[in-house]
């Protein structure tokens, strides 16, 4: 095991501004109306190191591109315990562990499972699956 925690740093993206959740003063519950997708990204240290930094900016960056960001909760997760396989992103409602994440992937992840011309039932092609529960039914189904 490559890590000894996990802990969830939900992020609202509405707009231009980012607010805590849990933290914030103000925090409405009923922005989560807009929320369509919830995207959690691996911020362990290994993750990291693997160029987890850089494919989650790029995912905000494509997100804010394409006027998506206010339909997307980020929520930032110590690990998956996935390290070999990082950096690491998960896709719900869609289900789908991506592994191996680089700013490439990010991007197609945010062109395919966030509202627009995405298709929430098409995985991102360029990305590594690492679980896809809508079709292995939540086991182990890499590709």
């Amino acid at each position: 095991m490559c890590c000894n925690k996990s802990e969830i740093i939900a992020v609202i993206v509405e707009g231009e501004g980012v607010r805590r959740a849990g933290g914030a003063r103000g925090l409405q519950v009923s922005g989560l109306k807009k929320i369509e997708t919830h995207v959690l990204v691996c911020v362990h240290k290994d993750c990291e190191k693997r160029g987890g930094a850089e494919a989650l900016k790029e995912l905000k960056r494509a997100l804010k591109e394409t006027g998506r960001r206010g339909r997307v909760m980020l929520s930032k997760v110590d690990c998956f315990d996935q390290c070999d396989d990082g950096p690491v992103m998960v896709v719900y409602p869609a289900g789908v562990w991506y592994g191996k994440v680089d700013e490439r992937c990010a991007r197609e992840i945010a062109d395919r499972h966030v509202g627009g011309e995405g298709d929430d039932n098409r995985r991102a092609a360029h990305c590594k699956v690492l679980r896809d529960m809508r079709r292995d039914g939540g086991g182990a189904g890499g590709e």
